[in-house]
């Protein structure tokens, strides 16, 4: 028998294997399942061991097969075999072709000239093929094959005269002659087949003759299953000259237990093609026998491509790290006999190189003997997995950066009171370096820190905010003071928190957000001291701007009704000039501070001696000490005391520091002045007599409009600004500042301290005395550009007063109209116009070849630096801040001849 005879369950094997006529049994595809004693000796592999071509094609068509089996040629296309297979799968019945088919036997090709019959059958829920092949060419053949069957008739002759055999077989045996009637019937037949109708002497039913008269026809045995009484039989009908006997045998428990296999096999493969995981089995071998449509898809074969491989050509894993291979589940499974978990963090190695994250795992497959016959291996794709993973560590490293580089600090608790995390603003806001020192029971803490409401009382540890967050309590913006024990000073923290609870409410832990509101709360304090003063200066700068308005007030009534040359005329304007020139210091003041605060003060520095400014504030502010009585003394180096300095700027320092010791001084008192030489610096100090200061006071003395008397009085005036502008200004130089007193009525000392520089390459030129007031210049046409009516009509008048021709205009449309017609020499022009910028006017006018070499004066309140360069740029040749010295602007008009 061929190796593959073990394949065919239920077949006579005896009967099959001595039946004279080679005959073969294929499956669809024309392979080789098993073949008879005749068929081999057809092949010439009768000899034991002899092999026999796998394909059948191979054997009877194809002579140019290979000797180990195979060949594709392109006759294969037209195989008889093949075709005779494929009209008996495809009819179900006979079919029977009589042609010269080219054999290649074990020892060569040869041909014969056969009738080849075919018929379909089912087996095990597949279908095979009995192909039987009779040489009609060969006479000896042919005769051995009529003297087999003679033999046959003759056996079956003297097998009926041994009536034992036949009555003692348990199996049914019919004996039908040629007119298809029951001729024989033995005792398992009467009673198992009686349903049947079969009576000995009648012609038998329509399906067992058409298998009869089949079996006569084709002069070889066939196959036959007819039910009866609710059984299946088999029968065997073997053809012995004009009769059939007939061999039964009951099936029905085989054949049941057929179908309930095979439902089976369709419940296990529905059940693996509808789970979500790749399942693989393999044999005892580690080769593939089964495969679903999930293990398809993730490894990228297919199931017919794996049949029979070993199952690692296929599922190749290795290490998502590494990218290193790893031990096999399934060799594990077959080697140990146990079962492998899942793995973790594996990656599947597909059929076109790309990888896929899998988890795995193999369980081994016993038989009955408990002998490991296989695995089942399954896996799945983890890459949803993995995205989720990452997407989880990913989150939760974000929510660990927000939580530590929160500005708040955040502490979380056990219920029990254990503290867990503290994040870096917390641990900081504690003084705690580490989560070590703080991972402590919330018990512990009182004896490490000082809680108090915002009223100073100190807080029980059950009213801190975690014991009444680990209560249930929710709790929002609670300020609480906290102390460290052993320090003096508290801040104060907003609190709030609750408890966090899983999905279904249940408490899992407490958590408190800590907000630092001390600088909060200390600017809010600043700023309600920063609103005081505000309110105090609008009331100063109110009180300091009326005063003056006043007196000015006053003297223009006092000058209506005084005779032009009187001496009440002439006091009142010189009034008047004191008074606007007061005005005037007011606001150069309040700008210089503005200045100051915005860092827009430029310096002009040079090598100065600090001797020299000094001495000349002194000699310019003589007359207020004089007039107030006091006693200016001054003390000064003999060498001369070299700075790097603005010198105006320093002379305003000086000046500021006396104008503040005159004012405070009283009458018939000392102030002094004094500048000395010390390492590395010059001193310059001025000290006086008066009121002094109140220590609290002296910190506060420098910021704007500070002051030390705040009553109603306001007996000394001004607005405050005075020695802020001198802190100011001396840190622009790199200086510092510092005031002093003993208190109340132990007068006060301010001392002034710059960094000291070396002598310079040349020595400034000596101070000369002020020049005197220039003399008119000479007559010029002038244009007046002004939107204020007064004050375009008084500078009008002065200017005609000194001899000039001047002509006016109120918006800046009029005046570049004016200044085309008359083509003035000098044209004054306000910057604010309410119809066009100054700047504009400029622009338009230098853009005027006819008006080239007029000379443009800006006269502005706006007057910071700023607005002087943007002037010039516009093309103005000189900027005056309003109110301008008649003095000046004359000089400036005389500035060309």
């Amino acid at each position: 028998m061929h190796s593959n005879e073990g394949s065919i369950d239920g077949l006579a094997r005896e009967i099959f294997e001595g039946y004279p006529a080679p005959t073969l049994i294929v499956d669809a595809e024309a392979r080789l399942l098993l073949a008879n004693r005749a068929a081999r000796v057809l092949f010439d592999a009768d000899e034991p061991g002899a092999p026999l071509p796998p394909s059948t094609c191979d054997g009877l068509h194809c002579l140019h097969a290979t000797p180990a089996g195979g060949g594709a040629q392109e006759a294969c296309r037209r195989c008889v075999i093949r075709a005779a297979v494929a009209s008996a799968v495809g009819s179900g019945a006979v079919h029977r072709v009589r042609t010269q088919v080219p054999v290649r036997r074990v020892t060569g090709p040869a041909e014969f000239r056969l009738l080849v019959s075919t018929s379909a059958i089912r087996h095990q829920g597949q279908t095979r093929v009995v192909l039987t092949l009779e040489d009609v060419g060969d006479a000896e053949l042919e005769a051995q094959v009529l003297r087999a069957e003679d033999a046959l008739r003759k056996a079956h002759e003297r097998a009926t005269s041994l009536a034992r055999f036949p009555e003692a077989n348990p199996d049914p045996v019919l004996r039908i002659s040629g007119g298809l009637t029951l001729s024989y019937a033995n005792a398992a037949a009467l009673s198992e087949l009686a349903e049947m109708g079969l009576r000995l002497g009648e012609r038998v039913p329509p399906a067992l003759a058409a298998a009869a008269t089949q079996a006569l026809a084709a002069g070889r045995r066939s196959w036959a299953e007819v039910c009866a009484g609710g059984r299946t039989f088999s029968l065997s009908l073997l053809p012995l000259g004009t009769e059939v006997n007939v061999y039964g045998q009951d099936v029905t428990d085989r054949k049941g237990a057929m179908l309930q296999l095979a439902a089976e096999k369709e419940r296990l493969a529905v059940t693996l093609a509808s789970i979500g995981d790749a399942v693989v089995a393999t044999d005892e071998q580690g080769r593939v026998t089964l495969m679903n449509g999930v293990a398809e898809e993730l490894t990228g074969w297919t199931a017919g491509e794996c049949a029979g491989r070993d199952v690692h050509e296929i599922f190749r894993i290795v290490s998502e790290e590494t990218q290193r291979p790893v031990d096999s589940p399934v060799r594990i499974a077959l080697r140990e006999g146990r079962v492998v978990g899942l793995a973790n963090h594996t990656a599947l190695v597909r059929k076109d190189g790309s990888r896929r994250p899998i988890a795995d795992s193999a369980a081994p497959i016993r038989g009955a003997d408990g002998r490991v016959g296989g695995v089942v291996l399954v896996f799945r794709d983890q890459t949803e997995e993995r995205r989720a993973e990452r997407a989880l560590r990913e989150s939760e490293a974000q929510l660990k950066t927000i939580i530590e580089n929160m500005a708040e600090g955040l502490v979380v608790s056990s219920l029990d009171g254990q503290l867990l995390h503290w994040n870096r603003a917390a641990l900081a806001m504690h003084g705690f370096t580490s989560l070590e020192e703080c991972r402590r029971n919330l018990a512990e803490f009182p004896a490490r820190f000082e809680l108090a409401d915002t009223a100073g009382n100190p807080l029980p540890l059950e009213q801190w905010p975690m014991s009444r967050v680990l209560r249930g309590e929710t709790i929002r913006d609670l300020e609480v003071r906290v102390r460290r024990r052993g320090e003096a000073r508290s801040r104060t923290y907003g609190y709030g928190g609750s408890l966090v609870r899983d999905p279904e409410g249940v408490p899992l832990l407490g958590v408190v957000t800590i907000r630092d509101n001390t600088e909060r709360l200390l600017a809010e304090e600043a700023l309600r001291e920063a609103d005081r003063h505000k309110n105090e200066f609008l009331g100063v700068l109110s009180h300091e701007l009326r005063n003056p308005l006043a007196v000015i007030r006053a003297n223009l009534d006092l000058l209506r009704g005084a005779a032009p040359a009187s001496e009440a005329a002439a006091h009142a304007t010189a009034v008047l000039d004191r008074q606007t020139s007061h005005l005037g210091r007011l606001i150069d003041d309040l700008l210089d501070v503005t200045r100051i605060s915005h860092g827009k003060i430029t310096l002009s520095r040079a090598v100065v001696d600090v001797r020299v400014i000094a001495e000349q504030a002194c000699q310019d502010r003589q007359s207020i000490f004089r007039e107030r009585e006091i006693h200016l003394a001054v003390e000064l180096p003999a060498e001369p005391a070299w700075i790097d300095a603005d010198p105006t700027r320093l002379a305003q320092v000086i000046d500021n520091l006396l104008q503040n010791a005159a004012k405070f001084t009283p009458r018939g008192c000392t102030a002094s002045v004094a500048v000395a030489l010390e390492e590395g610096q010059v001193a310059i100090r001025v000290r006086d007599q008066g009121i002094g200061m109140d220590p609290g006071a002296i910190a506060h003395m420098f910021e704007p409009f500070a002051q030390a008397e705040r009553s109603l009085a306001r007996t000394q005036g001004g607005l405050g600004l005075g020695l802020s502008l001198v802190k100011g200004l001396v840190e622009l130089h790199g200086g510092t500042v510092e005031g002093r007193s003993q208190g109340p009525g132990s007068g006060s000392e301010f001392v002034v301290l710059l960094p000291r520089v070396g002598a310079p390459a040349e020595a400034p030129a000596p101070r000369t005395p002020r020049a005197a007031p220039a003399a008119s210049p000479a007559p010029r046409t002038v244009l007046v550009i002004e939107d204020n009516p007064d004050a375009r009509q008084a500078l009008a008048d002065l200017l005609c007063l000194r001899g000039h021709r001047v002509e006016v205009a109120a918006d800046g449309n009029s005046g570049i109209a004016r200044a085309r017609e008359t083509r003035p020499e000098v044209v004054i022009c306000d910057i604010g116009l309410p119809d066009m910028d100054g700047c504009e006017i400029a622009r338009t006018l230098r853009a005027d070849a006819s008006l080239r070499g007029t000379l443009l004066v800006a006269l502005s309140g706006y007057a910071q630096g700023q607005d002087r360069a943007r002037a010039l740029e516009a093309g103005f040749d000189a900027h005056l801040p309003k109110p301008a010295p008649i003095e000046e602007l004359l000089a400036v008009l005389g500035s060309r001849g």
